[in-house]
């Protein structure tokens, strides 16, 4: 069993989040934005790159006061208007692999809900979990959607099984990413349909970031464009793993999905937000980083499909 370090020195036991190995061959070290240490590892088993922490005792933060937000800039008249772009992205995306009128889906973090009210308008039938107050609310108010629960996916109870299971930017922040992905199989109608859409770590910012954690060059970048960090109390949102396609084969194993992987162009979020990580200053990190966005394909597309039950002789 390879042992690590947390960001207060203490040794934690390696235990991969997806295949459970125990042994990790590759390790960099990072600093989170207020300095405290913390590792990265890649298990020897399936690839996958993760943030070394006891995940198997970690809760997911639940926001749920509908004042508490991450950051104000969610709520920008343009950040809004990014949402209602990338969802009618993604309801296509989802159209191009089944036929949404009557069909039966979940969204797992499914945010201020814009994603569901393009599914709905295509004739879908939708339920979105959330865990964040302050969207829920604006998902119940704004959009005027019914089926919105602010529980986690454990905690959901289902009456039926759904045709599409979808999750946008979820996966990353996932403590126990196994657990996640066989209780969306679980959920999934035969011949349904399992979209989820992740940060790659075979993508050449995060391939990147890696190189300069490895050297010790420019660790503030090296942080910001690793896309990883640990979960605290405050920040129950952070990235703690990334995704390859290398993990694709494996998944598809899990799951006896047939499954298939590609990149895409990153999504415009918070450009403010996310500008005030990078070390520049604002006015020249807000221009650029939507730029970036554009150019580089580090978003992962994932499409699962389930096979469905063969008609009766």
């Amino acid at each position: 069993m390879t042992a690590l370090q947390d960001r207060t020195n203490a040794t934690v036991d390696f235990r991969c989040k997806l295949c459970r190995a125990t042994e990790a061959d590759d390790q960099w070290r990072l600093k989170t934005k207020h300095g405290e240490r913390f590792d990265l590892a890649r298990c020897r088993n399936c690839g996958l790159i993760q943030t070394v922490y006891p995940w198997w005792e970690t809760k997911p933060v639940r926001k749920d006061n509908p004042t508490d937000r991450y950051h104000e800039d969610w709520d920008s008249s343009r950040e809004l208007a990014a949402m209602e772009r990338k969802a009618q992205v993604f309801a296509s995306l989802a159209a191009e692999n089944l036929s949404l009128a009557g069909a039966r889906v979940l969204d797992i973090g499914c945010g201020k809900g814009h994603l569901l009210a393009a599914l709905r308008a295509q004739g879908a039938q939708v339920t979105g979990l959330e865990v964040t107050a302050a969207d829920v609310q604006f998902a119940l108010e704004k959009l005027n959607l019914t089926e919105i629960h602010m529980l986690t996916l454990d905690e959901f109870e289902a009456s039926d099984k759904f045709d599409l299971i979808i999750s946008l930017d979820v996966l990353e922040h996932v403590h126990d990413l196994r657990g996640f992905l066989q209780d969306c199989r679980a959920l999934l109608a035969p011949g349904g349909v399992m979209l989820h859409a992740t940060p790659g770590s075979d993508s050449l910012p995060q391939a990147t970031g890696r190189l300069l954690a490895r050297t010790g060059l420019a660790p503030q970048m090296a942080r910001v464009l690793c896309n990883l960090s640990l979960p605290t109390e405050d920040t129950g949102h952070a990235h703690v793993q990334m995704l390859s396609k290398n993990q694709i084969p494996w998944i598809a194993e899990l799951l006896d999905l047939d499954l298939r992987a590609y990149y895409v162009s990153s999504f415009t979020y918070s450009d403010k937000h996310y500008a005030s990580y990078m070390p520049l200053p604002e006015w020249l990190g807000v221009r650029l980083f939507p730029l970036i966005r554009r150019l580089v394909r580090n978003k992962l597309i994932l499409v699962g499909k389930l096979e469905p039950i063969p008609p009766e002789p």
